[in-house]
């Protein structure tokens, strides 16, 4: 499909595909932190603030997930840190999905234009996909680049370069792009109905 096999000895690039990454799940409402007697006890993130420690010893549930290196590629190389953002089944994201060939050609093509918040990854079970998936940029997972260097057996693949260039793409529209309020130019009566499905817009001056 749309992904590369790669050599152990390979740098990490961006759109290096990973499994068994570390994503930590936290509230800030219960934190549960390990008093100096090693009692614990769920807090608040407000009241942690308050006090003067500014490190605390806290237990925190650990998901393994897969994920897919988002950090530019001269970055991956030099800097501190790494980011990745997760990789999710595609049925989280799209409760409704077509049922043959052809209505999923188009609504691949559909998503891929209009949802800049993920990229589609296809099924292969060789590189770990056992069913379609996606990138999701909105969940992103730092790590420390060398730590993650530590961890490369636990890389699937790679981009090929068409995936590449327009997963590289999307990336860019996804994290450049600018809020704007789209019903702007309706009429009364056309933001009255389209209010109906969007229930969080608040008309204009114009519009009341």
């Amino acid at each position: 499909m749309i992904y590369e096999t790669l050599n152990s000895s390979d740098s990490i690039k961006q759109g290096d595909i990973f499994q068994n990454i570390p994503r930590i799940d936290m509230s800030l409402l219960g934190i549960p932190i390990i008093g100096d007697d090693e009692t614990t006890s769920l807090e608040n993130w407000k009241d942690l603030v308050e006090e003067d420690n500014n490190k605390f010893a806290a237990i925190l549930p650990i998901s393994k997930v897969q994920g897919i290196v988002i950090t530019q590629n001269c970055d991956c190389q030099t800097s501190t840190f790494v980011n990745l953002c997760q990789i999710r089944p595609f049925c989280e994201m799209e409760k409704n999905t077509p049922t043959t060939p052809k209505r999923w050609a188009n609504f691949i093509r559909k998503k891929s234009r209009e949802s800049l918040r993920y990229f589609y990854l296809p099924e292969d079970k060789k590189f770990g996909f056992n069913e379609r998936m996606i990138s999701d940029f909105l969940t992103i997972i730092t790590i420390k680049r060398e730590e993650l260097n530590q961890i490369k057996e636990y890389r699937l693949g790679r981009l090929n370069n068409i995936a590449y260039e327009n997963f590289r793409e999307t990336l860019s529209q996804f994290f450049r792009r600018y809020p704007y309020d789209e019903w702007y130019p309706f009429t009364k009566e056309e933001f009255d109905a389209y209010k109906l499905d969007y229930p969080q817009s608040e008309p204009f001056d114009w519009q009341k």
